[in-house]
């Protein structure tokens, strides 16, 4: 909340390539239509183009955090079509109250980005999409990074050696070349991915390595798929709050 009282928003910048045409809120608009997501957004704006910079820059203003990084991890889906041939997303507001919680661990280390940017992560079911705050740094996060400073999206996949929830850390540390994952937002990976997506049909059972933390919590985590739309929190809570695993 902020000191107004209000809930704090949470904001989606996107960086586009500068071309011949410049970017419009229209565009962005035209963007949150087809993440079906118009309704949950408060405000879209664009910055003060500069020309000496190698990308333009919009911000689109969510209700909630969790709309955001769905949005995010909606136009990242790899082989996507979009209206932009090359983009890069990011996570406002700044600074992030997890960044620099941890620290003397080299496994450990938080990603300090600056702003905030955002990751896609192919699992099971579907994208999901973590903010660089709730991951640690790794080689295969800084890969990531600098790849989506490049205008690519490359694919990457939560170790499936490192569990944070009991303490199972992964043999490479910080040289690994997946993605470690803060055991406060570890759970995501158990829910449904955003959007109402299909389930993945995989091409084979290694295409998406499954993580030993997800591998224990499936046998006791009950997972609800399509809930009608508006069921509240404590709705949930009243139905399924008794049940063995239920976080």
């Amino acid at each position: 909340m902020t000191s107004d009282g209000k809930a704090e928003l949470a904001c989606a910048r996107i960086g586009i390539i500068a071309g011949r045409t410049h970017l419009t809120t229209d565009q962005l608009r035209d963007a949150v239509d087809q993440a079906h997501l118009t309704d949950r957004v408060d405000d879209v704006e664009l910055e003060e183009y500069d020309a000496s910079q190698r990308f333009e820059w919009g911000r689109i203003q969510f209700l909630t955090r969790d709309d955001a990084l769905g949005f995010a991890a909606l136009i990242n889906q790899p082989h996507r079509t979009t209206q932009w041939r090359q983009f890069i997303t990011q996570l406002l507001p700044l600074p992030d109250p997890m960044e620099g919680c941890v620290s003397g661990d080299p496994v450990r280390q938080p990603c300090l980005v600056n702003p905030i940017d955002t990751v896609v992560v192919d699992t099971q079911e579907g994208y999901v999409a973590f903010a660089t705050s709730e991951l640690y740094m790794t080689k295969g996060l800084e890969d990531c990074l600098q790849a989506k400073q490049s205008g690519r999206c490359i694919r990457r996949v939560v170790c499936k050696h490192f569990d944070p929830v009991r303490n199972i850390i992964c043999s490479f540390g910080a040289q690994c070349t997946f993605l470690h994952v803060k055991a406060e937002y570890i759970g995501r990976l158990l829910r449904t991915v955003p959007h109402h997506q299909q389930l993945r049909q995989l091409k084979s059972d290694d295409d998406v390595q499954l993580s030993i933390f997800e591998h224990s919590r499936r046998n006791t985590t009950l997972i609800v798929r399509d809930l009608a739309d508006g069921v509240k929190q404590q709705e949930l809570e009243y139905m399924f709050g008794g049940c063995d695993g239920f976080v």
